[in-house]
């Protein structure tokens, strides 16, 4: 999304929606990673130095940057300079076929789902809490140390909420054609394209980590699957496809 001045039709900012881990880039100095390097380019193609680009992660708790099929160097130092260029590249080879919000249509909706927490023992959360004092020096398994962080988080969601964690979900309507959905966490690549697919407009940015960004949310098959997403996730199987249904709900509540 490309916003301009009404008067000199000078770019001011920009929204962009893209569904990739905004963490390739590790170490010292801190990085904007390639959200960063994306304003830089976006400020040189339209001559605006002061021109301010958005960045919304999309749907990407499944989804990495490495292309395993690629062995061009794919590292932290440089490869979120070439992401922030291609992407670029990519809004400006679509501007011609840019097409203008109408202005009147704007509207919002908000809903908050309350997501079964899964239960944890009292013999089950003292081990865990043990185990992740002790983490410096027990040489545990990630995948057992992820079960004790993913327990010690279950425990403090059922004493704050006894177990249905409020979760936001939000629909924004921008003109007829065009909407936003926000999601809470960072949300499975195949929930976002759910969706898009079910959703009455022709556009629609889905943006994950917003109001919160505790941990992932899989699909219903990837708990199944098992490994480190699913493990990491403190809410029961389902937690996803329910966020599905409140954004698509919400979208059709919109739609004119």
């Amino acid at each position: 999304m490309l916003v301009r001045e009404a008067t000199s039709n000078k770019p001011l900012g920009s929204l962009t929606v893209f569904a990739m881990h905004t963490a390739i880039y590790g170490g010292a100095p801190f990085s904007a990673c390639y959200p960063g390097h994306l304003q830089t380019h976006l400020r040189r193609q339209f001559d605006a130095p002061d021109f301010v680009s958005l960045f919304g992660e999309g749907c990407a708790g499944d989804v990495n940057h490495i292309n395993v099929s690629n062995s061009d160097l794919q590292d932290g130092e440089t490869y979120p300079p070439v992401v922030g260029a291609r992407l670029a590249s990519t809004i400006h080879e679509a501007l011609p076929y840019a097409r203008p919000v109408k202005a009147g249509q704007l509207a919002m909706r908000s809903v908050t789902v309350h997501a079964p927490v899964t239960p944890v023992s009292d013999a089950d959360y003292t081990a865990a809490r043990k185990l992740m004092q002790d983490l410096d020096r027990n040489n545990a398994p990630f995948l057992t140390v992820v079960d004790a962080w993913s327990k010690m988080f279950r425990r403090e969601f059922w004493r704050k909420h006894d177990g249905k964690l409020p979760q936001e979900v939000q629909a924004i309507r921008l003109d007829r054609d065009t909407a936003i959905v926000t999601l809470p966490h960072e949300v499975f690549v195949e929930l976002g394209l759910a969706i898009k697919s079910a959703s009455p407009f022709r556009t629609t940015l889905v943006i994950s980590l917003a109001n919160d960004l505790d941990f992932y949310i899989p699909t219903r098959r990837a708990f199944a699957e098992g490994h480190y997403e699913p493990t990491a996730c403190p809410l029961e199987p389902g937690c996803g496809e329910r966020l599905v249904h409140a954004a698509v709900t919400l979208l059709n509540e919109l739609k004119p």
